[in-house]
């Protein structure tokens, strides 16, 4: 497949990906790295601690890290 074929099935992979992720999990992905909030905006927005925002994403990043990973087998 050509450059750009291959890289659109790796945004669509990341997409299904985040997709799949718990609602705690996601919201926070879609905060901070789509939406660009920081995590105190984050943090405030949902009404939790920052701890827990950074918390959060560190196992979704883990967690897509994985899915993504099975995905390009």
């Amino acid at each position: 497949p050509t450059q750009r074929a291959h890289e659109r099935e790796k945004v669509q992979t990341l997409r299904d990906a985040i997709g799949s992720l718990k609602p705690i999990y996601r919201e926070v992905v879609t905060l901070c790295f789509l939406e660009s909030k920081t995590y105190q905006e984050a943090a405030q927005i949902l009404e939790i601690p920052l701890g827990t925002v950074c918390s959060r994403l560190n196992i979704a990043q883990h967690k897509l890290r994985e899915k993504c990973r099975r995905a390009s087998r």
